[in-house]
C-alpha cells in the first residue's frame, strides 16, 4: 500500500515526469520501440507483397473452383442415381402389383 501511494505521487509530479522523459534511457527506450514496430509493419508489408506477386493466392482459387466443380459434379450424379433407384423400385413395385 505505502508503495502505490509513493507510486502515484511520482506518476502525478510534472517536473519528475518530464525528467524522466528527458533522460537517455527512458528516450532510447522509445527510439527502440518505434524502431521494431516499423521495422515490424515493414516486414509485414513486405511479406504480403510477395505473397500478392506469388502465383500462390491463384493456384490457391483455381483449387477452391475445381473442388467446386468436383462437388457440384459429384452433387449431380448422386441425385441422377438416386432418382434412377427410385425408378427402378417404383418399377418393381408396379411389377410386383
Amino acid at each position: 500500500m505505502p508503495l502505490r501511494v509513493l507510486l502515484r505521487y511520482l506518476m502525478n509530479n510534472e517536473q519528475l515526469t518530464q525528467k524522466l522523459a528527458e533522460s537517455y534511457p527512458v528516450r532510447r527506450a522509445a527510439q527502440l520501440t518505434a524502431y521494431v514496430f516499423h521495422r515490424g509493419k515493414e516486414l509485414g508489408e513486405d511479406g504480403v507483397e510477395k505473397l500478392r506477386q506469388s502465383d500462390v493466392v491463384n493456384r490457391v482459387q483455381q483449387e477452391a473452383q475445381q473442388s467446386g466443380q468436383r462437388a457440384s459434379k459429384f452433387t449431380s450424379t448422386f441425385k441422377r442415381e438416386l432418382q434412377e433407384g427410385f425408378k427402378d423400385i417404383n418399377d418393381k413395385i408396379k411389377k410386383d402389383r
